[in-house]
């Protein structure tokens, strides 16, 4: 009987090895059909998502660079043609914009590029709307142009017969005076030098006159314009009351006069077009240059999207093909570890019974003491490794209330200033690397003291944990890390938060505050607690410091403080 039970042991082990011989090779085949299936379903994804996605916001670039191009020829169109093309092409250029924005939400992207895409899609749904408007300016503009090219086209017209007939009548009236020099009395003489001077002056103020409209086709200034027409205005009245002795020439002025009184005082008269055409050029050319601003900001995002979705395709291919290098010598030590499995099966079943039951227990000793209470606990046969996980089990319940205890302020509830100052460093640097804004509320109860000294330091208590539960019950106030950070001070840490996202949640705060309707005879806001706040925002560089964005908080609030409380004050650094 004594040799019966090593020939039964053995029989078991060898048995017991061939089950685990069939196993690893089993688990070697699934385990390598896995990984390549997985490797193969990387590089799919990669090449048809990252494509499509670069694709399409190489689209949204070319698409927003075109319309640029065609608001600026809007700005010079030269018949009415060419404007309805041109609007009609805003129009499509628009509409492809917002499909290409469409197509590109519908790729999975992070929160934040999302929500910058949905920014833009509404936006470009605005500046679609504005098309009616900007095709209305524009028609305005061009109707008032025209009308102005007919004017200075008549007005043209009219400056060389007026210039032919005075210069007629001015040889007229020399042959005359030649003829009287030998013959006519002095007097008749002297009646043909005057008329002679007048008609010469009436050329003069005509010359004037149209000198001075000609300057108008040059000036696109509002104020220059009704300095033209003054001096043009007083030029026509001259022009109106020169006396003129000849009933001929007398007549023949007052028809020319006649002539330009519509072009000059007319309901649309060649001044107010040209204002018209001024104020109607001045606002649609404001709609196209937003619009073209508007456009520029969507192609360089996209460009820059480009760039980094690119440089992420070439970290993802390099990370791909170290992932296959891996995946090779996976094989291949699969295939060693395969050979030495039958010597190394014993040693296996003692490193798994024995030696790996302590080194996971030790690892989670370890990870325990490093304050990781949540590290999962190894399972075991071993009886005396089960009493070491017992008290094991029970040293981890002890760290995670000590852990607790050392992160939460046992008054309010909230995070004490040891977890905020660690949780400020890593903040700090996530925002250096990744060039996010970070901003930070620094907020304290107004005249707490004197709320102490007339309620008692149990009611300042209490209040304390009111002010704590109520701004905790603000919107957005749990995206960020809120903190006790001394006596009746708290602080609240928001990543990644522009400042007039900030700066609307601080109100919000102070506003949920005051409808608390806290009781306190020494507030100088209808006897009701309120609290102050200082705000700071900025993107952490080499420079910036714990210290210093928090003394840039705690002088905004000091500002807050001398600004009459119950306010907010925004730290302006940068």
């Amino acid at each position: 009987m004594t040799m019966t039970k090593p020939l039964k042991s053995l029989k078991q082990r060898s048995r017991f090895v061939f089950i685990v011989i069939a196993m690893m090779s089993l688990a070697i085949g699934s385990v390598s059909l896995y990984l390549s299936t997985q490797l193969q379903q990387r590089i799919d994804n990669l090449v048809n998502h990252d494509t499509v996605k670069i694709t399409t916001a190489l689209r949204l670039a070319k698409d927003a660079q075109r319309l640029q191009v065609i608001t600026n020829q809007l700005k010079s169109f030269s018949s009415e043609t060419q404007r309805q093309q041109l609007l009609h092409a805003l129009s499509t250029q628009w509409q492809l914009l917002i499909s290409a924005t469409q197509q590109l939400q519908l790729i999975p992207l992070p929160d934040n590029k999302k929500a910058r895409l949905v920014k833009f899609e509404s936006r470009l749904i605005k500046e679609q709307s504005q098309l009616p408007l900007l095709n209305s300016l524009t028609q305005s503009a061009f109707s008032a142009n025209q009308a102005i090219a007919a004017i200075e086209s008549q007005l043209i017209e009219d400056e060389e017969q007026i210039f032919n007939a005075i210069q007629q009548q001015l040889t007229v009236y020399d042959q005359k005076m030649m003829q009287s020099l030998q013959h006519a009395p002095k007097a008749s003489l002297q009646a043909q030098l005057t008329q002679h001077q007048t008609l010469t002056e009436l050329l003069h103020q005509f010359q004037l006159l149209f000198a001075e409209l000609n300057q108008l086709r040059h000036t696109k200034d509002i104020l220059t314009i009704n300095q033209i027409q003054r001096r043009t205005l007083r030029l026509y009245l001259q022009l109106k009351y020169i006396e003129i002795d000849d009933s001929q020439n007398h007549q023949l002025t007052q028809d020319w006069l006649a002539r330009l009184t519509p072009l000059l005082t007319g309901q649309n008269n060649l001044f107010q077009l040209s204002r018209n055409a001024v104020n109607t050029d001045a606002i649609a050319d404001a709609h196209l240059d937003l619009q073209a601003e508007f456009s520029q900001r969507i192609s360089d995002y996209t460009l820059d999207f480009v760039s980094r979705s690119e440089s992420k395709l070439q970290q993802s291919g390099e990370q791909l093909k170290q992932e296959s290098d891996w995946f090779v010598i996976l094989i291949f030590c699969a295939g060693v570890l395969y050979t030495l499995v039958v010597a190394l099966t014993n040693w296996r079943l003692i490193s798994q019974g024995i030696v790996e039951p302590v080194i996971a227990t030790s690892s989670a000793m370890h990870a325990i003491a490093n304050e990781k209470p949540h590290t999962p606990l190894p399972q075991t046969n071993n009886l005396e490794l089960q009493q070491m996980v017992s008290a094991l089990t029970t040293l981890k319940r002890y760290a995670t209330k000590v852990k607790s205890i050392s992160e939460i302020d046992g008054l309010t509830g909230a995070f004490n200033r040891r977890y905020f100052d660690q949780r400020l460093t890593v903040e700090m640097h996530k925002s250096m690397q990744y060039q996010q804004p970070l901003a930070l509320l620094l907020f304290d109860i107004d005249r707490f003291k004197q709320f102490n000294d007339r309620y008692g330091h149990v009611a300042g208590d209490e209040c304390l944990k009111t002010i704590v539960k109520t701004i905790t019950k603000v919107d957005g106030v749990t995206d960020g890390i809120f903190a006790r950070y001394g006596g009746e001070e708290f602080v609240l840490l928001l990543p990644n938060t522009h400042r007039e996202a900030a700066f609307n949640l601080a109100k919000k705060m102070k506003h949920a505050v005051r409808l608390q309707s806290i009781p306190h005879q020494d507030s100088e806001f209808f006897g009701m607690l309120t609290i102050s706040i200082g705000l700071c925002c900025t993107t952490i560089n080499e420079k910036d410091s714990a210290t210093s964005l928090i003394q840039r908080a705690d002088e905004a609030l000091y500002l807050a403080k001398h600004s009459g409380r119950n306010t907010i004050k925004v730290d302006e650094t940068d």
